[in-house]
């Protein structure tokens, strides 16, 4: 059984969520204030902490909303258009992110899995190599 330490969950997926936000501020090129991001950040960490105590609420749907409210709260979007943008750009910065540790981790020749089940051990240096090259 695998223990998981909530505030260390929270703090973790905060720190990535706004990663990725402040990431998707600068490529949109419009200023987003510090607490928005924040705030944001805080939405995705914990619903991050909420699926592992209700594994119900990881169900596809559920994310994109999710991501959807975080993009909204973080840029503060003003019509479904603008919505969907922010939307996409923050799962583009999420899945280029994601892109850059396992292509780290490829390369270190860790591996992935581990009885067919996806299994990512990815040490706190690769963590920070790939967030600085995302």
């Amino acid at each position: 059984m695998r223990v998981i330490y909530l505030d260390v969950l929270l703090a973790l997926n905060f720190g990535m969520d706004y990663c990725i936000l402040r990431a998707a501020a600068a490529l949109s090129g419009k200023p987003v204030p510090f607490l928005r991001l924040c705030a944001a950040a805080g939405v995705g960490a914990v619903y991050a902490a909420g699926c592992i105590v209700f594994p119900s609420l990881c169900a596809g749907v559920l994310r994109i909303a999710v991501c959807a409210g975080m993009a909204a709260l973080a840029f503060s979007v003003h019509s479904i258009r603008q919505l969907v943008r922010k939307t996409l750009l923050v799962l583009l910065t999420a899945f280029v992110f994601g892109g850059c540790v396992f292509a780290l981790e490829q390369l270190s020749g860790t591996s992935l899995s581990q009885d067919g089940v996806l299994v990512v051990p990815v040490s706190r240096k690769i963590l920070l190599v790939s967030g600085a090259l995302a």
